[in-house]
């Protein structure tokens, strides 16, 4: 009975990636009394499982590849954190002179989540569960989803709240100004969007997955699910995979490929017309680039993805090559008397897609990092690294998920699937 107390690498490796899967599930929750999140105790109990790997395990053959994007992912970091604190102690500037008012706690949380990262690209893991772990939760999910729309048929609505756990500040702020006409099925998940985030990596293995044999059946149910979120970056972000499987990775012959691509186009848009006759996704679709609702002016792409550009591009040159620091645009804007045509008034001042985060918090020197970083995992040969990368910088344009519980999440993938056959990633 001992034994199971005994934490050795494979259990240790087991958990840690459990605990991460998972993680999403408690995005909005809080632990009752202590008011501390879900999400927070997550992380420090991940970080303390990284800690303890280095004492249970060792390195061997480390890859060339691997070890740079590690560190470039680190140069990253320890520039963002400089320049934080920077402006936040070193200058006259900072962020608790703005209507901001982030607390010290802010920037204390994104030292575990970038140590996660960090240390998940190190061989120390054991990754063969890795997949089983996560295909079993996306299972899990489907599954409860699939009962809320059982009983929505019915006219029974159910969130399938996480009971005993109370939702936290953020919840209830986004409840009362974004999702409070949110009536849709979202299984587990505050959102759509979050749920589709969570089942585009499954797709990808479908696709991607060159250690078993790709599954088309289920890929295309996967499809059907994230259609059926009516999530903007849902959808979007299942067209983009298959557009990568059939226009680059698949091994089809080039007249066979043109052919294929022709019949998906004609399917993409009878899909599409079907879908504009149903209110939900006409929706959907008439305020993703282009209003046509009617409602308002304003697009999904609007504070997605150009007004995190708009800002960037307003910032003063040498801001731009070196970044004002993590979440400190509110403050900034205060100062300098910046803002953009395309803000809004229900939406939370330091909202910015991945990408626009990376550049204005670390400039041009910290996203070149970050796009190292990146590109040493691209250049491993694995389908599945490289479809994984192209979901996330995909969603990177339009989601907020730097150091988010999301971001670790699809790191965790990536570096398991290097992790996973070794022996022929490199080129």
């Amino acid at each position: 009975m001992h034994d199971i107390f005994i934490l050795d690498r494979n259990k240790i490796s087991n958990l840690t990636f459990a605990l991460i899967f998972i993680m999403p599930f408690f995005r909005y929750y809080d632990i009752p009394i202590i008011e501390v999140s879900v999400e927070t105790l997550l992380l420090a109990i991940i970080t303390i499982l990284c800690f303890m790997l280095l004492k249970v395990s060792h390195v061997e053959n480390e890859k060339t590849l691997m070890s740079k994007s590690r560190n470039s992912f680190l140069c990253f970091f320890i520039w963002l954190y400089f320049i934080t604190w920077i402006y936040e102690i070193g200058t006259v500037f900072n962020s608790h002179n703005s209507a901001s008012s982030y607390s010290l706690m802010t920037y204390i949380m994104i030292v575990p989540a970038a140590y996660i990262i960090y240390s998940l690209f190190d061989y120390r893991w054991n990754v063969n569960n890795v997949f089983s772990i996560y295909s079993r939760l996306v299972g899990f999910v489907i599954y409860i989803y699939a009962i809320q729309w059982g009983l929505k048929i019915f006219g029974i609505t159910i969130s399938f709240k996480i009971p005993f756990l109370p939702y936290n500040d953020s919840w209830e702020y986004l409840n009362r100004i974004v999702f409070g006409m949110n009536r849709r099925p979202t299984s587990i998940f505050s959102e759509p969007a979050h749920l589709a985030e969570y089942l585009l990596p499954y797709l990808a293995i479908c696709l991607f997955d060159n250690r078993e044999h790709k599954n088309l059946k289920k890929a295309t149910i996967i499809t059907v699910i994230v259609i059926s979120t009516a999530s903007g970056n849902g959808i979007v972000g299942a067209l983009i995979l298959w557009g990568s499987y059939l226009m680059i990775f698949a091994k089809i012959n080039l007249v066979y490929r043109i052919g294929i691509v022709l019949f998906g186009a004609v399917v993409c848009f009878i899909t599409y017309q079907f879908l504009l006759t149903i209110p939900t996704y006409s929706h959907i679709f008439g305020e993703l680039f282009v209003n046509t609702t009617g409602k308002y002016s304003g697009t999904k792409a609007d504070y997605r993805v150009y007004r995190g550009f708009d800002y960037y591009f307003q910032l003063p040159t040498f801001q731009k090559l070196t970044g004002i620091g993590y979440q400190h645009m509110h403050a900034f804007a205060n100062e300098y008397n910046i803002a953009s045509k395309f803000d809004s008034l229900n939406d939370a001042f330091e909202y910015f897609s991945t990408i626009t985060q990376v550049l204005i918090y670390s400039g041009v020197i910290g996203m070149s990092f970050f796009v190292n970083h990146l590109y040493c995992l691209w250049k491993y040969r694995d389908f599945l690294v490289k479809g994984l990368l192209i979901l996330s910088v995909a969603l990177w344009f339009s989601s907020q998920m730097l150091f988010a519980n999301s971001h670790i999440m699809y790191m965790a993938l990536i570096a398991a699937s290097i992790m996973y056959e070794p022996a022929a990633n490199e080129s």
